[in-house]
């Protein structure tokens, strides 16, 4: 990144970027019940898990895909 002012380079701030297979940049949606939210709702709290944490590792799981990121 270029400093306008002086033409300095200056480092990038935050998380280094993902290699591009695993960057998440499809979007999903799926409607549920109540009574499957609340399953969901209930397991993210036992692991404390977002609900979308814990429906990305079951996805993965259905697919054959074994999770070795952390979780978030």
């Amino acid at each position: 990144m270029t400093d306008k002012s002086n033409g300095s380079i200056r480092p990038r701030l935050g998380r280094p970027p993902k290699p591009r297979d695993e960057v998440r940049s499809e979007r999903v949606v799926s409607f549920v019940t109540r009574g499957e939210f609340d399953a969901l709702t209930e397991l993210a709290d036992i692991r404390g898990e977002s609900v979308s944490a814990v429906v990305h590792r079951i996805l993965r799981s259905a697919l054959g895909k074994q999770n070795t990121q952390n979780p978030g």
